[in-house]
């Protein structure tokens, strides 16, 4: 583990007197199992799943799961902090898999759409246990996939937003974001609050295309870009990641749509883009919409995580759009098996190779 990452994860959970969590397993379907674990790759004490996506994430518990899954499994799982939020939080990184082909993974940039993280933290967890056990998860080998391309996943990128929306923010935070926005826009909006702290949408503020991008005037629980391009620390801490490894593809997870948003007409067709949505469709049936909105400019493309990444490696990058158009933000947890993981557990596996 990550020193400085374990020294701040220590910090939290003393404060918040906490032990390591009782296991959760769900009821999204055994991955199979009985066979001979790698050694090194699961302690003796192993009780099944830890995760449990059916319940919204705060920044403590992804904290103490993260540390237990790193335990268990410490040659195959790997937690170390890539930057801070604005209120200065450590923003983790997890990789998963031992294999040369890296991928990156981004959950939570959006603060109300937090069930991301529980479907990343659920993967991540999932995926582990199978391969301890060389099992399969719908018919892929989990074992093999993980032994040639390792995983990229920042589970939560948005951490003071989450904070804010699901009622778990300190005074800091709290005071931070009424500042910015103004306390009457707050207690309006705090219940589905989409921007970080400093009321810039996060996936409106990265460095391309920006000064064209849409934009709300000025700072707001949703739909402002930001005063600069990449003026956030968080998505400075993603350009920083992004530009420090040869990853082949991006995936930017968000709700609502159930659609996978694969090309915007300011980078264009990037090679393999197309394909790689393709792939997903064939796994969870979701729309392709070729002309990427999600961040906020139909006829031009926009600041998004996928923008950047597709216009500045000229690679494929995917917005995918989780849950049904109508879905209540906060009731999506409750619903996670049912709406994401049924139709998306092998999503991984079977897009990655």
């Amino acid at each position: 583990m990550n020193r400085i990452w374990a020294g701040a994860l220590a910090a939290v959970l003393m404060g918040l007197g906490c032990a390591v969590p009782a296991t959760a397993a769900g009821d999204g379907g055994s991955t199979g199992g009985g066979a001979a674990s790698p050694a090194g790759y699961i302690q003796a004490d192993d009780g099944g799943l830890v995760t449990d996506a059916t319940r919204p994430y705060t920044y403590e518990r992804m904290a103490r799961e993260l540390r237990e899954l790193e335990e268990r499994y410490p040659r195959l799982v790997g937690v170390n902090v890539i930057g801070h939020t604005v209120s200065g939080v450590d923003i983790p990184m997890v990789t998963l898999g031992t294999g040369s082909k890296k991928v990156l993974v981004l959950g939570t940039e959006h603060a109300r759409e937090y069930v991301t993280t529980g479907f990343i933290m659920r993967t991540l967890d999932t995926y582990a246990y199978a391969y301890a056990r060389g099992a399969k998860i719908e018919g892929e080998d989990v074992k093999a996939v993980l032994e040639r391309v390792t995983f990229y996943m920042v589970p939560m990128l948005n951490i003071d937003g989450v904070a804010l929306v699901t009622g778990r923010a300190s005074p800091t935070q709290v005071r931070v974001a009424k500042r910015a926005v103004g306390a009457g826009t707050y207690a309006d909006t705090v219940d589905t609050w989409k921007a970080d702290i400093r009321g810039v949408d996060l996936n409106r503020n990265y460095p391309v295309n920006w000064a064209r991008s849409r934009s709300v005037p000025g700072p707001d629980s949703e739909g402002y870009k930001g005063p600069t391009a990449a003026s956030e620390p968080e998505v400075k801490a993603v350009v920083a990641l992004g530009r420090a490894h040869d990853f082949a593809f991006l995936l930017a997870l968000h709700t609502r749509g159930n659609v996978i948003y694969w090309c915007d007409s300011y980078s264009g067709r990037v090679p393999g883009a197309l394909a790689l949505a393709r792939k997903v469709r064939a796994v969870n049936g979701f729309d392709l919409v070729q002309r990427d909105i999600s961040a906020g400019q139909a006829s031009r493309g926009g600041a998004g995580s996928a923008n950047w990444f597709r216009h500045e490696f000229d690679r494929p990058a995917l917005t995918i759009e989780f849950t049904p158009p109508s879905e209540p933000y906060a009731k999506a947890p409750a619903h996670f098996n049912r709406l994401i993981w049924k139709a998306n557990r092998a999503l991984l596996l079977k897009i990655a190779p």
